[in-house]
């Protein structure tokens, strides 16, 4: 037999409480008879202590995430020197091969002419 079993994705585990709230709200919203005033004084308190909730989770998780945009940011400038000094010195690799070769091609010469 097949597994049927599906992980959830962080966004239907991470929103379900709120998507259920909203659900509730709009199932209120479309009834046809008014509601008590009590009845819509505990719905509204649900919306707020629900929205003081992810506002402050909201507030929390922008901390985080600047944080962590900091530290990238701080390693990809240190990534780009490192990279500019590794391009600064192959070039200079480059020049000293250069000058190498020909070191040895007139060594070559003064070999070839001895000869």
């Amino acid at each position: 037999m097949g597994n049927t079993y599906r992980r959830k994705t962080s966004e239907e585990q991470g929103f379900k409480e709120e998507q259920e709230l909203i659900d509730h709200a709009n199932k209120l919203m479309a009834q046809t008879e008014p509601l008590p005033y009590e009845t819509l004084l505990a719905e509204f308190k649900k919306l707020l202590e629900s929205y003081s909730t992810a506002l402050e989770e909201t507030k929390v998780i922008m901390s985080v995430s600047d944080r962590l945009q900091n530290k990238l940011n701080k390693v990809n400038l240190q990534i780009t020197e490192k990279n500019d000094l590794l391009e600064s010195q192959a070039k200079l690799l480059e020049e000293k091969n250069k000058e190498i070769e020909a070191q040895k091609e007139q060594l070559a010469k003064i070999n070839v002419s001895k000869s």
